[in-house]
């Protein structure tokens, strides 16, 4: 299947995914390291939902140590799924408006004993489902995946 990627969209992923390689490097360095990981996936979501999320109908089939899918099979779920409830969680974070219950919350952070991010959770309240990465590296597995999907459906090439 030919994804319809324009150059500029298709260098915006390579330069996010080339971010997240030198998080790594960098990772004792950064101060705000889930920050930066939880920006990059948002990018890459936004641009690909911007102009080929329809057509994103093959299966996420990696399952990741340190990250636990609720409510669904990770075997059995679209990559449009699985990002569109990442997607609704990064997009609807903290929405309180009158009759709004599917905002609230959707993003959780849980702290380490030594008051670092530890556990990341997004939810889609809307849709009864959980996403919980354990850790910021099973974050950065997750987005590294993702680049793998990318690359092996010729969404990068």
């Amino acid at each position: 299947m030919k994804y319809p990627i324009k150059e500029r969209e298709k260098e915006f992923f390579l330069r996010t995914f080339s971010l997240v390689e030198k998080y790594k490097k960098l990772e004792k360095e950064l101060e705000y390291e889930v920050t930066f990981l939880i920006n990059c996936l948002y990018g890459i979501i936004i641009v690909a939902q911007s102009n080929f999320y329809s057509k994103l109908d093959f299966r996420f089939e990696k399952n990741i140590e340190g990250v636990i899918y609720k409510e669904f099979e990770i075997k059995n779920i679209q990559l449009k799924s699985l990002l569109t409830v990442l997607r609704n969680s990064l997009a609807h974070f903290g929405d309180r408006r009158k009759g709004e219950k599917f905002g609230r919350d959707n993003i959780q952070l849980k702290s380490t004993i030594s008051n670092e991010i530890g556990e990341i959770k997004f939810e889609n309240k809307s849709k009864n489902v959980e996403i919980i990465f354990k850790s910021s590296d099973t974050l950065y597995s997750f987005i590294r995946e993702l680049k793998k999907s990318f690359e092996k459906k010729q969404i990068l090439i």
